[in-house]
């Protein structure tokens, strides 16, 4: 009874893998590949950082104190950070500057606040 146990859900499996339509693995894109619409283009010569460069980045910056302060400014002002992936980090290749955003909710808007060379600059809503 065990052995018939595991054959059927083994059977099911393979049948809803492979007789559902389309792609059993759906992979995200590349974000470093990804281009900037030629309306919100700034003219900038900047490079998106992607992988551990980034993670570097923005491990640094978390660690540090003066980020340690605005995250608590952020939460008494009502700001609420999730901890997403869609943590930016931006390389102006002109100057070298490394701009890191992370995004923050308050009642239903995105605010990135940012960081330039680890300095806490501000912050802004998304539009």
């Amino acid at each position: 009874m065990k052995k018939f146990l595991s054959v059927l859900c083994v059977s099911l499996f393979v049948l809803l893998m492979f007789g559902t339509p389309g792609n059993s693995v759906k992979a995200a894109g590349n974000s470093a590949n990804s281009v900037v619409p030629a309306t919100l283009d700034c003219g900038c010569n900047v490079t998106p950082l992607v992988g551990t460069e980034k993670y570097k980045i923005i491990a640094s910056i978390v660690l540090s104190e003066e980020f340690v302060k605005m995250l608590m400014d952020a939460n008494k002002n009502g700001y609420k950070w999730d901890k997403s992936e869609d943590i930016q980090v931006i390389k102006n290749n002109k100057t070298g500057d490394i701009l890191v955003g992370f995004p923050f909710v308050k009642k239903g808007i995105v605010e990135m606040f940012a960081f330039l060379d680890g300095k806490y600059v501000g912050h802004h809503p998304l539009y």
